[in-house]
């Protein structure tokens, strides 16, 4: 019989074998270390835990809830203060925001009544502010005289000095006042012959205007304001009542430069004095002295009273509440002296 030809193995087919075969073995290999760490970690998780760490543990995750509330608590209060905050601030800028609207329509009700104001109206309006502002200096000074008085009240005795009967006095006075324990001579004669010389003057700015306010001065410390104004007069005819405006002098008063003017009471009555050296050279029978005494000066008023009594002087007074200045007018009356 005829030998078979062995079958040739088709090329590269050792090298697959090599490669499968190698494949399986780190395979195998893997398994067994597989297994090696599965069973040593079986073993560690099968040992029972540190009951101290356990511990350890549930008081920092305690610690840790604890710090975490109080800081969520911590939050919420700075939350509802800063609500607190924000509410008071939008409250406060609401109050102001009113303020300012009523204080701007204050000053626009202002400026409107101003600019309908000519300018004698916007005089007489300024000087009764300045009159007001210096009647609330003088209320509050009052009441720190009030304070002082009261804290170291002292007896006071009044004397009695005979006097002859009033009568009113037509011929030469010369003034004085006496406020807050001070004495000032009132130069009332000098500041009126002013007034006179140029008050024909001013008589000629009524043409544009129904009322003017003038100031002479200052002469001894005061000024001289005075009203001139337009007034309707009738005059009858052979033709009827006719009616005219004419300038007329409404009055004046006086305006110290300053509020502390004058002597001290007991310095005045001293010799040497300014008020002294103004009686020295008068007659005490054709001169009269007549005083504007104010209510915090009574007690040296009658002081001065009996001094003058002595010296042969009559004595007139005129006593003035705090808010009225000295003052004159065409229906005033005369002084009656003592």
């Amino acid at each position: 019989m005829a030998r078979r030809k062995p079958r040739a193995e088709a090329p590269g087919q050792d090298s697959f074998l090599d490669i499968v075969a190698n494949l399986v073995g780190i395979l195998i290999i893997l398994v067994m270390v597989v297994g090696a760490r599965a069973k040593d970690a079986w073993v560690d998780s099968s040992q029972e835990p540190d009951s101290t760490e356990l511990t350890k543990l549930e008081d920092d995750v305690q610690n840790s809830q604890k710090a975490t509330e109080s800081i969520e608590q911590n939050i919420n209060l700075i939350a509802a203060k800063s609500k607190i905050q924000q509410a008071s601030v939008a409250a406060r800028k609401s109050e102001r925001d009113r303020f300012l609207l009523a204080v701007t329509a204050v000053e626009r009700e202002l400026e409107r009544r101003r600019s309908e104001l000519d300018s004698s109206s916007r005089q007489s309006l300024e000087l009764r502010r300045d009159l007001s502002i210096a009647r609330n200096e003088l209320q509050t000074i009052q009441r720190q005289r009030s304070v002082v008085e009261n804290s170291a009240a002292e007896s006071i005795v009044i004397e009695h000095i005979p006097t002859p009967m009033a009568k009113t006095v037509f011929g030469k006075e010369v003034h004085f006042r006496l406020l807050g324990g001070r004495l000032v001579h009132v130069p009332l004669d000098a500041l009126i012959e002013r007034m006179k010389d140029e008050i024909g003057v001013k008589v000629e700015k009524l043409r544009n205007a129904s009322q003017t306010i003038e100031t002479v001065g200052p002469i001894g410390g005061f000024h001289l304001r005075y009203l001139l104004r337009l007034s309707q007069q009738v005059q009858t005819t052979q033709f009827g009542d006719v009616k005219r405006d004419a300038p007329e002098f409404a009055g004046f008063y006086l305006q110290p430069v300053s509020g502390q003017i004058g002597e001290p009471f007991q310095e005045a009555l001293s010799p040497g004095s300014k008020f002294m050296s103004t009686i020295e050279g008068l007659n005490p029978d054709a001169t009269t002295i007549t005083v504007w005494v104010y209510p915090d000066s009574f007690n040296e008023f009658l002081v001065l009273k009996r001094e003058m009594f002595q010296r042969g002087f009559l004595t007139a007074s005129w006593p003035l509440p705090f808010d009225q200045p000295i003052s004159g007018s065409p229906h005033g009356k005369r002084s009656s002296a003592q």
